[in-house]
């Protein structure tokens, strides 16, 4: 937590318990092994038997945040110690924006783990997609699940499954061939794919600073970088006043922040996601931004929640 909602919303529909663990935001929204462990026992004991799986997304959606060897290291050490499936969302595996930070995938860091033991024994789920990274075709559904340590009559239950559904539209099977396997290397396509996926990348980077320093300006908001995806979650300080004047709109003290989010597209036109809506530290506020839109309607949003921000400080003091 804070996570992607379809998660949940996919455990809702089937009628089974979600089990919160938080992200640590003063670290940059680094891993917290002890509240990890914490949340497993406290479900173990609450749902009178163990969780089955674990969902770790890397680049993180909606923080931004890329994580360690050693972090993912000891994510893994913990799905085997405690028998967990573990789900890698990689979705937005190519969007990495800082020097000192790179992508690496679950599959890649359990191959590379001293323990035999662990390398064949935890059952990995790894997701990519082209609706997200670089290629960003929203329009275009398409995507890939690798399997790795599951057993042969357990994927032929996923074949099985998935030869019932009808098969993804032509275009998103092309992308997803084109995402895994791009033009080879020194041919006039690849020229033109580096070329288009360069701009691309730049401009997430620019933009990505632009809101990140741009918001940290703002009284009562601050932002932790993005290392990675396409957004950010900065943090809300919000008065009591305001929580008041949330709370007589028909929100709780909890979605306060969506009242905020409600004030800022009703007076500005700027769309952002409040953070309650992927849950959140309790009594903390906080909303997503993208950094999709063009660099000028980008520098335009900044500027347009940082004087909203300013008339809410002015009215709700």
């Amino acid at each position: 937590i804070p996570q992607y909602p379809l998660y949940t919303a996919t455990l809702a529909l089937q009628d089974t318990p979600a089990i919160p663990y938080y992200l640590e935001e003063s670290k940059g929204w680094g891993f917290d092994m002890k509240g990890l462990k914490e949340s497993y026992v406290k479900a173990t004991k609450d749902h009178g038997k163990a969780p089955a799986a674990l969902v770790a997304i890397n680049p993180g959606n909606p923080t931004g945040q890329v994580n360690s060897i050693e972090e993912m290291k000891g994510l893994i050490q913990f799905c085997y110690d405690n028998d967990l499936v573990l789900l890698a969302d990689e979705v937005y595996q190519e969007n990495i924006y800082t020097a000192d930070k790179k992508f690496h995938s679950f599959r890649e860091v359990l191959l590379s783990m001293d323990d035999k033991a662990v390398r064949e024994g935890v059952q990995l789920a790894s997701f990519h997609s082209t609706s997200k990274g670089v290629i960003g075709e929203c329009g275009r559904r398409g995507g890939l699940m690798h399997l790795m340590n599951f057993p042969k009559d357990v994927i032929a239950q996923f074949d099985k499954f998935q030869s019932i559904q009808l098969c993804p539209n032509v275009d998103g099977q092309i992308m997803t061939c084109l995402m895994i396997d791009p033009p080879p290397a020194g041919t006039e396509a690849d020229v033109q794919f580096k070329k288009e996926y360069n701009t691309v990348m730049e401009s997430y980077k620019t933009k990505a600073k632009l809101v990140q320093e741009g918001l940290n300006k703002v009284d009562g908001i601050t932002c932790n970088p993005a290392e990675g995806a396409m957004y950010l979650f900065p943090s809300l300080t919000l008065s009591e006043k305001f929580i008041e004047h949330a709370i007589s709109q028909g929100f709780t003290r909890e979605s306060a922040d969506a009242c905020w989010v409600k004030g800022l597209v009703e007076e500005k036109g700027v769309v952002v996601v409040p953070g309650s809506g992927f849950e959140q530290v309790p009594g903390t506020y906080h909303f997503r931004i993208t950094i999709l839109p063009p660099e000028d309607q980008i520098k335009r949003c900044v500027d347009d929640i940082t004087s909203y921000q300013a008339s809410i400080h002015k009215k709700f003091a």
